[in-house]
């Protein structure tokens, strides 16, 4: 599964100035929920927000991956959100956030997205470009290239069911 088939236009949000990190997780929970990707918004945000206290998902150079397997989860999908002026997240102000919504039994492509957006996000060019973009469609644009460029090799469609 491509990251750019989980992430829809209408599950990224540019230019947002939440609160903080509760409300950057709830604006990005209210996204995944417009998708028509979760069952249950409440208790996939409780998922989220209990992942969150085990450990911060705040992973340096002003990236964040929030990410949850629940089975609040109706299909596996991204929501992404552009942050410019920056979010506390855990003492380090976070800039660009993705969060991972799978099924309880996502666990497998639960890590293949979480590590390929953490080698594509390592990339400060990359980051640049996707902070920079001037709407979804660009900002779409910009990760399905990027993608497409490092993970090429592995293009084949891998099948889940979720």
């Amino acid at each position: 599964m491509r990251i750019s088939e989980l992430l829809q236009k209408e599950s990224i949000a540019l230019g947002r100035k939440p609160q903080d990190k509760a409300d950057a997780i709830g604006q990005m929970v209210e996204l995944l929920a417009k998708s028509g990707s979760l069952e249950d918004k409440k208790k996939f945000k409780q998922a989220i927000l209990e992942r969150e206290r085990l450990s911060t998902t705040g992973i340096g150079e002003g990236i964040a991956i929030p990410h949850g397997k629940s089975s609040a989860v109706k299909r596996a999908a991204l929501a992404a959100m552009v942050v410019p002026q920056g979010v506390d997240f855990a003492s380090a102000p976070v800039h660009l956030l993705f969060m991972i919504a799978v099924p309880e039994e996502g666990a497998e492509l639960h890590l293949e997205v979480l590590e390929r957006l953490a080698a594509m996000l390592m990339d400060e060019d990359f980051r640049k470009r996707l902070t920079a973009a001037k709407d979804a469609a660009e900002f779409l644009h910009i990760l399905s290239i990027e993608e497409e460029k490092r993970f090429a090799e592995t293009a084949e469609k891998q099948e889940y069911d979720y």
